[in-house]
């Protein structure tokens, strides 16, 4: 049910995931949707601490919620992205949802697995207790607030979008489809998507050389040179409306 293993384990898997990534047969604009990442491990754990031992003993409710930091008095490191899980994911989205509508959900899959492995009898058998995340967050209102206040924390995703998840399936997809649209033509495309915003595509450029951060400051106080290239003789520079976007290089 917890505890120190298993968060050991849910760190691991991410750098298993990593690794099945690195090594997969994915084209180079391949896009890759993970349920869960690094985001969630830290979320999660920041949130609610795994008891160590007996003399760090969580209780559940209020006195748990005394015994835990705030989330937001917390220091920036412990929301970094670790240095050696290479990959980072260019958006994150965390789906928000209200208490009441998600343990009406949590009623409805424990009614349906105990359905199912009960063959449909009377009664449907006992709930489902394979996620014991679903009772501690019905114990504890707060810990929801505190794990979306951490994943929005995390510093390592280009980009975090919250989708509200209340509503139907269709709705929360059509609302990630709005997010991930214009990152993923900024992604893929980012001639076509700059050419009528050079200074937009000198900003890209620089973040993606890490010399600026998101608001187009220098993030190292050294001094680094660019190289502006217009190389149009391969057509590489060259938007698809023809205009000549500059490319940026360290040198």
């Amino acid at each position: 049910r917890g505890g120190i293993l298993a968060r050991a384990f849910y760190m691991i898997s991410n750098y298993v995931l990593e690794y099945e990534i690195v090594t997969g047969y994915y084209e180079q604009y391949d896009v890759i949707i993970i349920d869960r990442w690094y985001a969630s491990t830290c979320g999660y754990t920041v949130a609610r601490p795994p008891k160590n031992d007996s003399s760090n003993t969580l209780g559940s409710g209020e006195e748990e919620e005394q015994r835990i930091p705030n989330i937001g008095d917390m220091p920036d490191k412990m929301f970094d992205w670790p240095t050696d899980l290479r990959l980072r994911p260019n958006i994150l989205l965390v789906l928000q949802i209200d208490q009441s509508t998600r343990q009406k959900r949590v009623d409805n899959r424990a009614s349906s697995i105990a359905t199912a492995t009960t063959g449909g009898g009377e009664g449907g058998g006992a709930p489902s207790r394979f996620n014991p995340w679903d009772e501690r967050l019905a114990k504890d209102i707060a810990l929801g607030e505190r794990i979306l206040e951490a994943l929005h924390r995390v510093r390592g995703p280009d980009e975090t979008y919250t989708i509200n998840a209340n509503n139907s399936i269709e709705d929360v997809a059509r609302q990630a489809l709005d997010i991930v649209k214009l990152p993923m033509e900024r992604h893929l495309n980012p001639q076509d998507h700059f050419a009528s915003n050079p200074l937009g595509w000198w900003k890209y450029m620089g973040q993606n050389l890490q010399l600026c951060d998101e608001s187009g400051k220098r993030m190292h106080h050294a001094l680094w040179n660019l190289q502006v290239s217009y190389n149009s003789s391969n057509g590489s520079s060259s938007s698809s409306s023809g205009l000549l976007i500059p490319i940026l290089k360290t040198v």
